[in-house]
């Protein structure tokens, strides 16, 4: 416990890669970093000069990434690398650097490495969201997901486009031809990008209230 919210992300990625030489095949392991989260204090130079919220964000973001690929670099001297597939993704995004677009601020990144690939250096610009992540991995798995009702697998022949944001109050529908943020209390589209038409928006309506009612289920 060296920083307000655990361990910073160096200290925890060299205890990831002790863990994973320890582990048996196969194995999964999920690992969650922090340093990059508010307050933005990390065990390192200043990189980008500044003391306002902005700089801070920028620089504890610099340590995240220096610290992961660290541990990729590690990573890739072990024997299970061969046969491991890594993927990165955000669990969520983030309103610094400012951005004039409320969508921008919930676009996240998404990578796949490891040795276990038999495709590299492949940019895939297909709409999705953290939700269809579970069917991709299963399905290159060839493994089935009954369970996972909203995830998509977006490499099937006839994957449908499409994401599904939420902020306070409100939320962001994302396809293809467009995308809008829509504000639940004003009850009105609050930002707009490409065309937006009615059935556009009744989609992202849908999937708010169908969702909701899910987690109501539980």
């Amino acid at each position: 416990m060296n920083s307000k919210w655990g361990a910073h992300d160096h200290v925890v990625f060299n205890r990831l890669l002790n863990d994973l030489n320890g582990q048996k095949e196969p194995f999964f392991v999920n690992y969650f970093t922090l340093s990059s989260h508010e307050p933005f204090e990390v065990p390192m130079e200043t990189v980008f000069k500044g003391d306002d919220m902005k700089d801070k964000f920028i620089n504890a973001h610099h340590y995240t990434d220096r610290s992961l690929g660290q541990f990729i670099a590690e990573a890739k001297k072990q024997d299970w690398w061969k046969n491991t597939i890594v993927i990165i993704v955000a669990d969520h995004g983030h309103p610094l650097p400012k951005d004039d677009k409320k969508i921008d601020n919930f676009h996240i990144p998404m990578v796949w490495t490891g040795g276990a690939l038999k495709v590299k250096g492949k940019v895939v610009d297909s709409v999705c969201s953290q939700n269809d992540l579970v069917a991709m991995l299963l399905a290159q798995l060839r493994m089935r997901n009954p369970a996972y009702q909203w995830s998509k697998n977006i490499f099937q022949q006839n994957y449908q486009p499409s994401a599904y944001y939420v902020f306070n109050d409100g939320f962001g529908w994302v396809a293809p031809k467009g995308n809008f943020a829509f504000d639940n209390q004003g009850k009105n589209l609050i930002e707009t990008t490409g065309k937006v038409d009615s059935n556009l928006v009744k989609q992202g309506k849908a999937y708010l209230q169908l969702s909701f009612q899910a987690f109501l289920n539980l």
